[in-house]
């Protein structure tokens, strides 16, 4: 048997069709849970699409303001947990470590800048920043230091006593007064 040659347009085709469908609407968490469990990498990692990511970052962000009355109320620790979870399934580890950092970082607009955090070792841990403290190589423009110190507020811990009193640990920064 001669083996058949392959159509080298194939491949092609097949991307411009995934690539031509209309963007599905966000997946509930259900569905997005589900939508792990059947699309692991070959090390048996779970992970996600950037466009699952961005539809469920989405999500996880507008039921968290939701459920706060107050405007510029801090984020729950489960809101923390889940865009950790999230960044970790979409291949982000380092930043999945740095909630907190990459929730005011998208806020303002500045993502890009969560390279700078991680070559600087700076963790969630750091916060809170004051202008001296925040290092100018993550964020050189002085409108967005502004916003990043201004905004650092909204990923305060609630209870920053549960760690004193044997809870969990949520971030140090707080409990560091001047």
């Amino acid at each position: 048997m001669t083996p058949t040659p392959k159509d080298p347009n194939a491949n092609k085709v097949q991307r411009k069709q995934v690539q031509g469908r209309p963007s599905p609407s966000p997946l509930p968490k259900r569905e997005l849970e589900n939508s792990v469990k059947s699309s692991s990498t070959p090390k048996g990692v779970a992970s996600i699409s950037n466009e699952e990511f961005e539809n469920s970052i989405v999500i996880t962000i507008q039921e968290a303001e939701a459920r706060t009355t107050t405007p510029g109320k801090p984020y729950a620790e489960e809101d923390f947990t889940e865009i950790s979870r999230l960044l970790s399934l979409v291949g982000k580890p380092q930043w999945s470590e740095r909630p907190r950092t990459y929730l005011v970082l998208r806020s303002i607009g500045e993502v890009q800048a969560m390279g700078s955090f991680i070559l600087e070792q700076l963790n969630d841990i750091h916060f809170p920043y004051t202008e001296a403290t925040l290092p100018k190589c993550c964020l050189s423009s002085p409108g967005a230091r502004h916003s990043f110190i201004q905004k650092q507020s909204l990923v305060f811990s609630p209870r920053p006593a549960d760690l004193v009193l044997g809870g969990p640990h949520r971030h140090l920064g707080l409990l560091i007064k001047a």
